[in-house]
């Protein structure tokens, strides 16, 4: 057999079946282009999928520590309000002569004139402590 020379008959026998097997050959190269674009596309709406997930992930723990921020915030807003206020009553009392007066009596232990002023030991006891 090694050294008979094959010929193909040009029949229309053979070209049928040729024909049929390069329409098959086409079907199959077809196919198979059509199931690796069937895996391209469900790869890439894996990706989009992931890539939103991830997206609406970081949206959400932005979202929290925000909110936590605010919460942070408007606490110490609140205590500055606060601290404002009383600073706000402190300078109306300094600006009122009478308060000023009884105050620095009171811390400074100075007399209006002719006032006599009487210590008794628990005010020392108090005074001394205080300060």
């Amino acid at each position: 057999m090694k050294g008979r020379k094959v010929t193909v008959l040009d029949n229309e026998y053979y070209q049928k079946q040729m024909a049929i097997k390069q329409r098959d050959e086409h079907r199959r190269k077809r196919e198979h282009r059509y199931r690796l674009f069937k895996r391209a596309c469900a790869g890439i709406l894996l990706l989009c999928a992931s890539f939103s997930a991830l997206v609406i992930g970081r949206g959400i723990a932005d979202e929290n520590r925000l909110e936590a921020q605010k919460e942070v915030a408007q606490e110490a807003l609140k205590k500055a309000r606060h601290t404002n206020s009383s600073l706000n009553f402190k300078i109306r009392q300094l600006n009122d002569e009478e308060y000023v007066q009884k105050l620095i009596r009171k811390k400074y232990l100075y007399s209006k004139n002719n006032e006599i002023i009487f210590s008794l030991p628990e005010d020392n006891s108090q005074t001394d402590h205080g300060n």
